[in-house]
């Protein structure tokens, strides 16, 4: 019975130290800052997939920006973007550094390739 005993006070014991953290050393972990948006959207070519990357535009919102472009053209500058229903002033500079747009030359030779324009 004393066997048992010291048995179970040696288990109980180490139990004890194991929870406690006894003799262990705290590690210091570095964590890189939070990361912003790394890279840029050309508001022409932009599937709605990648204009609800934006935080605060959603799904809805995203398709809106397509379909407005598709129903009235192109955008011809960047704060065109702010034509479409949904995309207010303080939404809109906070995208603006992301959002860029091709220039038209290239965008209208691409479009004489794929023979829309006669």
């Amino acid at each position: 019975m004393a066997t048992l005993l010291s048995i179970g006070l040696a288990l109980l014991a180490i139990h004890w130290v194991r929870l406690s953290d006894w003799g262990r050393q705290t590690v210091e972990v570095d964590r890189l800052p939070a990361g912003k948006y790394q890279y840029s959207l050309d508001i022409n070519r932009a599937t709605w997939v990648e204009w609800a990357q934006f935080e605060g535009i959603g799904e809805t919102l995203a398709k809106r920006i397509v379909a407005d472009r598709e129903a009235r053209g192109p955008f011809s500058d960047i704060d065109d973007v702010q034509r479409v229903r949904g995309i207010g002033p303080v939404k809109f500079s906070e995208m603006r550094p992301f959002l860029t747009i091709e220039p038209a030359a290239a965008t209208a030779s691409r479009a004489e390739k794929r023979g829309s324009i006669p």
